[in-house]
């Protein structure tokens, strides 16, 4: 199958289908990391956000880490929002310090 279809293909794809996809084979893994797909997933989801630099040498300022890196910081903000709201509604909360509440919960 050509190059070009399987770029094609792949554009359809969610960035953790294009992911999983990538591990297919070394074709697809280097088919996967198109910056074309990256860029417009990139764009849709962190519009605002500049790309993430990396302060490691080797890792390539790229659309795909970026995406990456942007989505798993996003992913603990959620969760941790999920485990103030927790804490917060706790019976014991009662606007009381995070490091006390959680010596009163262990």
């Amino acid at each position: 199958m050509p190059e070009e279809l399987i770029v094609h293909i792949f554009s359809f794809l969610s960035p953790k289908e294009l992911v999983n996809a990538q591990q297919v084979c070394k074709r697809w893994k280097r088919i996967g990391d198109e910056e074309t797909l990256w860029k417009r997933h990139h764009q849709q989801h962190f519009k605002d956000e500049p790309l993430h630099i990396s302060f490691y040498p080797r890792v390539v300022r790229s659309f795909r880490n970026s995406y990456l890196v942007y989505s798993r910081s996003e992913s603990i903000r959620r969760e941790v929002k999920l485990e103030d709201a927790a804490l917060r509604a706790h019976p014991d909360y009662n606007g009381r310090d995070f490091s006390e509440l959680l010596v009163l919960m262990n």
